[in-house]
């Protein structure tokens, strides 16, 4: 645990700590990765008309989708992503505890991204995310961080 002194500076995922400005600029540190890697995703599936991701930060590579006439778009993640920070639209944004799977998505989507999310959760957690994952759509990309990777 972390001294009270750095706790103002620190927000814990569940699992993990990052300092509060990891969102600040994470839009333009990874907008690149999200261009290129949708853009091989929509060409093997083309008819993606709407899209959800799971652990979605800020919303970028929701915008990417959008961008390329996704229209329906839905991003999820944890409390600590700041409305202020969001490059998709608040309406399209929803909070969940995703070490908790409780979410009810009551809507389907063509396409369910989940990129880098799994490791960050309890491995107890392993079967109702695995659930809660594979539930909005019958299409989904999933990656995990490979072990002992530097981030």
């Amino acid at each position: 645990r972390f001294s009270s002194v750095f706790r103002p500076f620190l927000f814990f995922t569940g699992h993990y700590w990052y300092a509060w400005g990891f969102y600040a600029n994470r839009h333009e540190r990874t907008l690149y990765s999200a261009e290129r890697i949708l853009s091989i995703i929509l060409r093997h599936i083309p008819t993606v008309h709407s899209a959800v991701e799971i652990g979605c930060e800020v919303g970028t590579y929701l915008t990417v989708f959008n961008k390329s006439w996704v229209k329906k778009i839905l991003g999820i993640d944890g409390s600590w992503v700041e409305g202020r920070l969001l490059e998709i639209p608040e309406n399209s944004f929803m909070q969940a505890k995703l070490q908790h799977a409780t979410l009810q998505i009551t809507q389907t989507y063509d396409l369910n991204i989940c990129l880098e999310i799994a490791e960050h959760l309890p491995t107890e957690s392993a079967k109702t995310f695995v659930a809660f994952l594979t539930t909005p759509s019958p299409t989904y990309s999933f990656r995990r961080q490979f072990p002992f990777r530097e981030a």
